[in-house]
């Protein structure tokens, strides 16, 4: 499932990298047009939206061929990864 997802959701990355780009290169403009970027905003958000929305198609096709136990599993693996990604709850403080 994963590896089909992989290969099925990389036009959604393409769709988003390019309309990220768009809008980064309007923002580069001395003047950009403010409805222009705001477009191109929304288009980007749609985007998102749409990888968002596969990300989580992918997720409940993985979890409906799990067991109870598999899914407590899975859990365990998304909150050790978020862990390891946005550490244990912030900046360390400042030195004495």
């Amino acid at each position: 499932i994963a590896a089909r997802a992989h290969t099925e959701d990389a036009p959604f990355h393409e769709a988003l990298r390019a309309e990220r780009e768009t809008l980064h290169a309007l923002l580069r403009q001395d003047a950009p047009d403010l409805d222009a970027v705001l477009k191109q905003a929304d288009a980007v958000g749609a985007a998102e939206t749409a990888l968002h929305k596969r990300r989580l198609e992918t997720l409940l096709a993985v979890r409906a061929v799990l067991t109870p136990e598999q899914r407590q599993g899975l859990v365990k693996i998304f909150e050790e990864k978020r862990k390891r990604m946005f550490g244990g709850g912030g900046p360390p403080p400042p030195p004495e």
